[in-house]
């Protein structure tokens, strides 16, 4: 591979991300997370979908937040999936610390890229673990990296009702 080819590590990580994504049991959006140190080495990947040993919408071929007609963000306690940054989070435990996120999704219905910043639950999670960035491959396909700490402020900001940079 010629080395112009070469993708950057941001673009690589978004790349794994889609792969993990390609695991999700979600009948509406497939996410993918992935952790990775200070030195580039992957400590855990992870995608949306039911808990271990329960059935999954792939399964039942049905969502049911599509049952009510549940949009983007509503009806969330009626979904049975954790989301694919949990999930990282879950298998890396400890070592999440100082570790960047990368996420990325894609809307199963029309293959286009699904809004990629992690939900506030999953934000506050990324702060406690101690995870100080996210990159993202936002649904115009660029990417781009977050501080948590600004991702979160950003969330607080839109709750509140202030205006959002």
């Amino acid at each position: 591979m010629p080395l112009e080819t070469r993708p950057s590590k941001d673009e690589f990580f978004v790349q794994v991300a889609l792969a993990c994504a390609s695991r999700s049991t979600c009948l509406r959006r497939r996410y993918g997370a992935v952790l990775v140190d200070q030195q580039g080495t992957i400590v855990a990947t992870g995608y949306n979908g039911a808990p271990p040993k329960m059935a999954h919408c792939t399964d039942i071929g049905a969502c049911p937040r599509d049952k009510v007609g549940a949009g983007i963000g509503e009806r969330a306690e009626l979904c049975k999936g954790v989301h694919a940054e949990q999930n990282a989070l879950i298998q890396a435990g400890k070592t999440a610390r100082g570790c960047t996120m990368y996420v990325a999704g894609e809307d199963v219905a029309h293959g286009k890229p699904a809004q990629p910043l992690p939900c506030f639950i999953c934000t506050k999670m990324l702060m406690s673990a101690g995870v100080p960035w996210v990159v993202v491959r936002d649904i115009d396909g660029r990417i781009r990296s977050i501080g948590v700490v600004d991702l979160y402020q950003h969330y607080l900001a839109l709750y509140r009702g202030a205006p959002v940079a």
